[in-house]
């Protein structure tokens, strides 16, 4: 239990990242050498080096590439960005950076050749290392770019709703609008003094209207306050919202799967402003 006391990434093609393992490989193993590149790729031993020195830069970047995407969904850069970075720069950096001597070690044992007095050591493995560190600051730069860069100015949010009850008609301000619920095809706006009020409107064109900063749609039927909202528990990236005890309602509390980061992301940062 939690208590107050999925944005599709901007990261390069599977393409993009195999024609770069290429790019990289070639001149890594170019690098130092006097011959044409051209005469290096197609002598013997230097094409078996580059085969090998592709698949192993194509393994470190796919590898950030996987395990960046895995961090996003778990611990997103908006969450906690000091707590992210600690997790990019174990598991994005340090831990390629060991595979990395892992993959040569097996590449010059496989061909019986000395790790110790090899070469590697001394060029290839510190552009490996530079390509880890440049990767994982490309990365970066997408997604904290992508998640706190220009944002297009944001929708006119409702001031004021109309609601009937009857043959009475009440206009409310937003101020006053405690949850929204969708039942049997109808909408319903629960007041701050305990009034209910129907209102014609769906509950995705209702979320458009209110501020994501203080309303939250947690199921596809009900949006709530989040001054309403004590806690949450959450369950295999599911959850269900517990409200404070003076709130009376009996709609669905459970948080959907496909609205439970957007709400745990949105109910931490509502907390961090009270």
């Amino acid at each position: 239990m939690y208590s107050i006391s999925n944005q599709k990434t901007h990261y390069p093609s599977f393409y993009t990242r195999f024609v770069l393992a290429i790019l990289v490989a070639v001149y890594i193993v170019a690098e130092g050498q006097i011959s044409p590149v051209n005469e290096l790729i197609v002598a013997s031993g230097i094409s078996i080096t580059l085969l090998f020195s592709v698949a192993i830069v194509m393994v470190l970047i796919n590898y950030i590439h996987l395990v960046s995407i895995l961090l996003d969904r778990w611990c997103p850069w908006s969450l906690s960005w000091n707590r992210r970075l600690a997790y990019q720069l174990l598991f994005c950096t340090l831990v390629p950076v060991y595979l990395d001597l892992v993959l040569i070690k097996s590449f010059l044992w496989l061909f019986k050749l000395d790790f110790q007095g090899n070469s590697c050591l001394l060029s290839e493995f510190p552009l490996a290392k530079l390509l880890i560190y440049l990767m994982n600051g490309w990365y970066m730069k997408i997604k904290t770019g992508h998640d706190y860069g220009p944002t297009p100015l944001e929708p006119e949010r409702a001031q004021v709703f109309e609601g009937v009850m009857g043959k009475k008609k009440r206009v409310f301000h937003v101020k006053e609008l405690n949850y929204f619920v969708r039942q049997s095809g109808t909408g319903k706006a629960s007041l701050a003094d305990g009034s209910i009020w129907f209102i014609d409107i769906t509950t995705r064109d209702m979320e458009s209207q209110l501020d994501p900063d203080h309303f939250i749609k947690i199921n596809r039927n009900v949006i709530l306050a989040f001054h309403l909202i004590d806690s949450y528990t959450t369950n295999s990236k599911k959850g269900e919202v517990i409200l404070k005890p003076d709130v009376a309602f009996d709609g669905d509390k459970r948080i959907t799967r496909q609205q439970f980061q957007d709400f745990k992301t949105a109910f931490i940062k509502f907390v961090e402003r009270q």
